[in-house]
């Protein structure tokens, strides 16, 4: 079981209402990371893809403007809450894979009929948020800049991020989830 992430590790944990702020959401994590991980395994394709629904599901009870930590706080069963979050991202992510995959079945019809090139606009647009993207990352702290690049573009597992930068993955998880909110605060302009 990993270890509970630390009051250092969670540093903008929102307040959590009747639940004791950060040390409730510790307990949970801890106590709920690895049944939900092992749920989440079972509705997606990969277990990398479940890992990434997990981090998403705490990432949202830490950074959701408070929305979804207030309904934890709120709920009734705040183990079922999380697993409905957790499901939900799932849900969401398969249908995103299916439009993804549908739309490629789409484009492949298109480019036999009609070469089709994007507008300029659209080539500049994208250019711009990939400099964005690549400025945020760089900005990033060294070790979370390098277990971001190896999980998200040199697609390899928490497990192989730990044993080639040689910490845990746990370690990997922490560095990931403050990564992924570091990237989106920037990104969003926040």
């Amino acid at each position: 079981m990993n270890p509970p992430l630390t009051s250092a590790e969670l540093p903008n944990c929102v307040s959590l209402g009747g639940m004791q702020k950060k040390t409730e959401l510790e307990r949970l994590y801890s106590d709920q990371r690895s049944s939900l991980l092992r749920f989440i395994s079972r509705k997606m394709r990969h277990v990398e893809e479940a890992e990434d629904v997990v981090q998403e599901t705490f990432i949202r009870l830490v950074n959701d403007d408070g929305k979804a930590a207030k309904g934890l706080a709120g709920a009734d069963s705040p183990v079922a809450y999380l697993y409905r979050i957790a499901s939900n991202l799932a849900i969401d992510r398969l249908r995103q894979q299916k439009t993804r995959c549908d739309e490629g079945h789409r484009a492949l019809l298109d480019e036999n009929q009609i070469a089709v090139q994007p507008e300029l606009s659209q080539q500049a647009a994208s250019t711009q948020r990939l400099q964005q993207l690549q400025l945020a990352v760089g900005r990033l702290p060294l070790k979370r800049r390098q277990v971001f690049v190896l999980h998200k573009f040199r697609q390899m597992t928490y497990r192989e991020v730990a044993k080639h930068l040689d910490i845990s993955v746990s370690m990997v998880e922490k560095h990931m989830m403050k990564a992924l909110a570091q990237l989106q605060d920037t990104l969003e302009g926040n």
